[in-house]
């Protein structure tokens, strides 16, 4: 008799392949004397259930409270069926019956039972580069197609010997389904190159490495997604050398260290850090450095940067390298040229790096979805991070949104990612580079296609940015202007404060603060101090800087002392230019520019005003890489409260409020003058730019009738600015949002493009 029993289909839904949750649901199963199967298919995972009811629903119930970290459940669906009389709980083989609709799975550090066996002679993974369980490993780099299943990842070529066979059926075993299981005998093997000849033994390859690497040489290794350059930190030369190699004289270096006691020695490092740093993601973190950190190793890692990049070993390879290395401190730096996406293949690194470096650690996994190292910042005082790169570990998990079309959203050239949407989730790719070469055009046109794969998905609509010079606007324009779809550009200003709104899917008006370095307005100046209004039917301009003229274009943001010496010449102060910068080579030309109005290049940016004051202060005339100015002048302030400058707001009846800077100017002058210290001088700047936010959210928000307040842009990625406007902000009332499941620079754009794309068609009328 069954009159007591019941049976019910559920459709799973979330990212729940490739994490360890068909087996869970199968203990689960077993626990409650339920019989039927899992599966997984094309949405997600399909469970048939059949048993007592109240079992079920207790089944149904742990499911939802599942405290798994890589396991996320976003949906159940259930489905009444009649009873099929199942004898048995069972894992079926996976299917694709309709459009694929799953979440996939994120790369996962390795655990700590899987580094206790690798870490342990005696086991029989002693030392295998490849140990993984279900808890941990690959999954979004060798992934290529869904269902997840080993058949359609780069582990189908690596058959199971018996041992790994058996564990992989066995229910009560960490690698009961384990995809990439493997080990000595059976699984994926590493060679080391010198010279392009290799050392064939794994063993020997991995001692000789360790060995390199404490004499002071550069290797290439091979990660889950991508290549590093690895050297000892401390060495100088090396480091020196590394540096010459990838053409990158200052930009800062991120670290890899042994283990957290080696991290607190070299930085301050909060509980919330702590967790982030041991995380499933493993991201790089930016740490506060110790006032008493090595002067040496300090200029040749991150000089004129308060933080260090550190990172922990995530990878069975890391943690056997260090368990054979003397040193505990090891640059792990992109494998690539500045700026462009990390080396995966074998191809790639030989011809790019063989004759410049002293080896390369490879293997014959296949990296197929290439993945840089994550990079987030903590924002101690509230207990939350911003993402400066969304890569490893957190791509492609979704960021649940409103946005109810296929989109496809190109995103910036700057720190490029794009962006797919499909039944209220976004899909933000991994970090693809700065699109300004052939290279990474090609790259990105490759990572859409596969997006477009994995997700079943073909956009009627592709979204790129406004700016008529940017290359992906012209990758749009050339690559899909004859396919019959909606091509629609998007404000970068707009775009950066509605990946707020789309993140939080925050309801109601919003006033938003976009500040950053560059974006083309609709003015055709470069815009970035943006105090913008969000309503239902309308996005409007409020305020923003003064302008300012940008002599040379390009070239001032690399020179930035041109930039000091336009503000200083808006504001009739050329008397009071600093020798530093009237003994540039091209101070009298760049003087004549302005005077005769030969420069019709002008910006109001945020970015360019800090980079101003940079100089003019005496930190730097040149920058290297992006948003060095801005990151040397956080660099010297002091743990302190500052008063800030004077300024204005000048309202017009019909255009946007004109911020004043000449109040500003005056007073950075005065205390030069009065040599106060610059630490000083640069505090009283960045309090300025809050006091600034906060003042312009309190008249607008009086006249606009809402308490919503949206922050993105690169300048937000300065901790002081952030933390302390939302300080000032939340003392005044306000509900405060800004990017933490997306990059908060130019990394999060493509979320805002597709919400806009979906929100507020009337802008491409």
């Amino acid at each position: 008799m069954n009159i007591n029993k019941s049976a019910l289909i559920l459709e799973i839904y979330g990212t729940v392949q490739g994490v360890g949750f068909r087996p869970y649901v199968f203990i689960l199963a077993k626990k409650y004397q339920l019989n039927g199967f899992v599966a997984n298919t094309s949405y997600g995972v399909e469970i048939l259930v059949e048993g007592m009811l109240d079992n079920i629903n207790k089944f149904i119930s742990d499911i939802k409270k599942n405290t798994t970290q890589i396991i996320s459940v976003s949906h159940i669906k259930k489905i009444k069926k009649t009873l099929s009389n199942y004898t048995d709980f069972t894992i079926k083989q996976s299917s694709k019956k309709s459009q694929i609709v799953s979440d996939f799975p994120s790369d996962i550090a390795i655990c700590g039972n899987c580094k206790k066996e690798l870490l342990s002679c005696n086991d029989r993974r002693y030392h295998y580069p490849f140990t993984n369980c279900t808890q941990c490993g690959p999954r979004y780099s060798i992934v290529k197609k869904l269902p997840y299943d080993r058949e359609n990842t780069t582990m189908k070529t690596f058959k199971m010997c018996f041992d790994c066979g058996k564990e992989y059926n066995q229910i009560e075993n960490r690698r009961f389904h384990a995809q990439p299981n493997a080990c000595h005998m059976c699984g994926p093997k590493v060679e080391l190159y010198i010279n392009s000849k290799p050392l064939s033994s794994s063993k020997l390859a991995l001692s000789k490495t360790a060995q390199m690497l404490d004499a002071g040489k550069i290797i290439a290794i091979k990660s889950i997604g991508g290549y590093h350059l690895a050297c000892d930190a401390y060495n100088e030369k090396a480091v020196l050398k590394l540096r010459k190699i990838k053409s990158r004289e200052k930009k800062p270096f991120a670290i890899m260290v042994k283990n957290i006691s080696i991290a607190k020695a070299l930085t301050h490092i909060s509980s919330y850090e702590k967790k982030e740093l041991l995380s499933p993601v493993s991201p790089i973190v930016l740490l506060n450095k110790k006032d008493d950190i090595n002067k040496n190793f300090n200029d040749i890692i991150a000089k004129n940067n308060r933080y260090l990049g550190v990172m922990l070993p995530y990878t069975p390879i890391h943690y056997i390298l260090f368990d054979l290395l003397k040193t505990n401190t090891l640059i792990m730096t992109s494998a690539n040229k500045n700026d462009e996406p990390i080396i995966y293949t074998e191809t790639d690194i030989f011809k790019e790096f063989s004759s410049k470096i002293d080896g390369i650690l490879t293997n014959n996994r296949e990296i197929y979805n290439p993945v840089d190292d994550s990079i987030v910042l903590c924002i101690n005082k509230i207990n939350k991070k911003i993402v400066l790169r969304r890569s490893r570990g957190y791509v492609p998990n979704v960021v649940n949104t409103n946005v109810k079309e296929n989109i496809l959203a190109i995103g910036a050239d700057i720190k490029n990612s794009f962006c797919i949407t499909r039944k209220k989730a976004a899909y933000l790719s991994a970090y693809c580079g700065d699109m300004f070469n052939y290279n990474n055009l090609s790259f990105l046109d490759k990572s859409i296609r596969k997006y477009m794969k994995f997700l079943d998905v073909i956009p009627k609509n592709i979204v790129y940015d406004l700016h008529p010079q940017y290359n992906t606007s012209n990758y749009v324009k050339e690559k899909f202007r004859n396919k019959s779809l909606i091509l629609n550009p998007v404000q970068h200003h707009y775009a950066h404060v509605a990946s707020v709104i789309a993140e939080h899917n925050v309801k109601g008006d919003v006033i938003g603060f976009a500040y950053d370095g560059t974006g083309f307005g609709y003015d055709s100046k470069i815009w970035g101090s943006e105090c913008l209004l969000f309503t239902e039917k309308n996005i409007s301009r409020l305020a923003h800087f003064e302008y300012f003229n940008l002599v040379g274009g390009d070239i001032a943001i690399k020179e930035i002392w041109r930039i000091s010496l336009s503000i200083m010449h808006k504001y009739n102060r050329v008397k009071n230019i600093p020798k530093h910068i009237k003994q540039e080579k091209f101070y009298k030309n760049v003087l004549s520019l302005l005077q005769n109005k030969n420069n019709d290049i002008q910006t109001c940016s945020v970015g360019r005003f800090l980079d101003a004051i940079t100089s003019l202060i005496g930190l730097t005339n040149y920058v290297e890489y992006e948003g060095q100015g801005a990151i040397h002048l956080e660099s010297i302030l002091k743990n302190k409260t500052y008063k800030p400058y004077k300024f204005d707001l000048e309202f017009n009846e019909d255009k946007p409020a004109i911020i004043k800077l000449n109040q500003i100017i005056e007073g950075v002058i005065k205390d030069l003058k009065n040599k106060i210290d610059v630490s000083v001088i640069s505090g009283k700047i960045h309090e300025t730019i809050c006091q600034l936010i906060c003042y312009q959210s309190k008249i607008y928000s009086k006249i606009y009738k809402t308490d919503k307040i949206a922050l993105s842009g690169g300048v937000f990625q300065n901790k002081y600015i952030l933390s302390r406007s939302i300080n000032l902000l939340e003392k005044s009332q306000f509900k405060v949002y800004f990017n933490s499941l997306v990059p908060v620079n130019d990394g999060g754009i493509s979320l805002g493009q597709s919400y806009i794309c979906s929100n507020y068609k009337k802008l491409f009328v």
